[in-house]
């Protein structure tokens, strides 16, 4: 078919991954939201935090791209909105990613409040019109978050101390220089062209490696898994300086 042709003449998204480091790691946040039931882990994520035209919104799209489409309307979500509207953006991406994009567009009152809440996995306890207490909305699941502050000042601007609990759960990662976030060009001619070539595939080629990831997963043998899961945690562990927080 046309489709057929057109996106095969697409690069593979991953492969655009190797040797940038940013992107590599938004890919990999992709596939947590799964794997924290099964290994009983609790949610959380990262805040990625620097200055304009550094490819943070597009990394994240990198990861999102996994799941669905995206760009703002469809699986692209944004900071501006109610701590109550949060509440159920957190539950409709239960076990899976939740991208949250410019945190300038969030109500500085509201950040820590909210950052916390979607870390923590659960939303305020309310009552109905008969004081009957209300299902209170609940999610698991792993968050990629940009800006150009981090969440910690953002809270400051409302007046609000960022709670040790949102910082541990929701860490801000600062993001280097785009050339340096984004080393390999692939051939590229400039950072801008292999900007586009991402933002092409993204658009033709998404929500394709979860479910696959998913099918891999649910066969998986669920001793080995939590094998490699402590694997990995030693190793990452081990890597680590002494003093590290």
């Amino acid at each position: 078919s046309v489709t057929g042709v057109q996106t095969c003449a697409l690069p593979i998204l991953a492969a655009l991954a190797v040797g940038n480091a940013l992107a590599a790691f938004c890919l990999s946040a992709a596939f947590v939201g799964p794997l924290l039931l099964p290994l009983g882990e609790t949610g959380g994520g990262f805040h990625l935090t620097g200055d304009s035209k550094r490819g943070k919104t597009t990394a994240a799209q990198m990861g999102l791209s996994a799941w669905g489409l995206p760009y703002k309307g469809a699986a692209l979500r944004d900071w501006n909105g109610t701590a109550n509207a949060f509440e159920a953006t957190a539950e409709a991406c239960g076990d899976m990613l939740l991208t949250l994009d410019e945190l300038h567009q969030a109500n500085p009152a509201e950040v820590a409040r909210v950052a916390y809440m979607l870390a923590d996995g659960a939303g305020k306890g309310r009552l109905d019109r008969n004081a009957a207490a209300r299902r209170r909305r609940t999610w698991r699941c792993f968050i990629l978050s940009t800006g150009e502050h981090d969440l910690a000042t953002a809270a400051q601007r409302g007046g609000q101390r960022l709670p040790a609990g949102a910082d541990v759960r929701l860490p801000s990662l600062p993001v280097p220089e785009a050339a340096e976030a984004w080393p390999a060009l692939h051939g590229r001619a400039s950072l801008q062209a292999l900007w586009a070539d991402l933002h092409r595939s993204m658009k033709a080629q998404h929500g394709e490696a979860a479910r696959a990831f998913l099918a891999h997963l649910t066969a998986a043998d669920a001793v080995e898994l939590h094998a490699t899961a402590a694997a990995m945690r030693e190793r990452i562990a081990a890597g680590l300086p002494k003093d590290a927080d």
